[in-house]
């Protein structure tokens, strides 16, 4: 279960770190393109939800193949 622990502190850390970004990238583009906080936590959840479960995919396809084949 480790392994399990270890995995879902990365997923937090770049998932923050990630979010911490791009509110940086926002406060430095130019004041007419900015967008509001909630937006911008918005399109991170959404982001974040699609790699997400693309990884799931990728991880799950990994395993039946080396591990159940």
């Amino acid at each position: 279960m480790s392994d399990l622990y270890f995995g879902l502190k990365l997923y937090v850390l770049w998932f923050l770190g990630m979010f911490l970004l791009g509110v940086a990238i926002n406060l430095l583009t130019k004041k007419e393109h900015r967008q509001s906080l909630s937006k911008l936590a918005i399109d991170h959840v959404r982001m974040s939800f699609a790699i997400t479960i693309v990884g799931l995919i990728v991880c799950g396809m990994g395993w039946f193949l080396f591990k159940v084949v």
